[in-house]
């Protein structure tokens, strides 16, 4: 959880029992980007992070899913792309944990 209340975020939103946080990062190359992370605040584990974006634009929360706009330089060019992140059920959840041997969570 300490993690989470961590450095500068760009953007901070609510999604059930997670937090969905985006922050500016200096990736290897020396240009900046965006990492998108959604940490699980009854379990304290990230449950998704994602930094290959260039720029995440904005994120808006619905009721059964996070969707966010992001944008991907490559070059000159700028490609635009909208991805929508959704809960997994809970058997899924329980198999993926057990595979990552994550067994006090599971």
């Amino acid at each position: 959880m300490n993690r989470v209340l961590e450095s500068t975020k760009e953007k901070l939103r609510f999604f059930r029992n997670h937090i969905v946080e985006v922050k500016s990062v200096m990736k290897g190359n020396g240009v900046k980007g965006s990492e998108l992370f959604v940490q699980d605040l009854l379990n304290d584990i990230t449950v998704f992070w994602y930094n290959k974006h260039t720029k995440i634009l904005q994120v808006e929360i619905e009721k059964d899913a996070i969707f966010y706009l992001a944008e991907n330089a490559s070059g000159s060019k700028r490609e635009k792309v909208l991805l929508k992140l959704f809960e997994m059920e809970d058997n899924i959840k329980i198999q993926t944990l057990m595979k990552m041997k994550l067994f006090k969570e599971a």
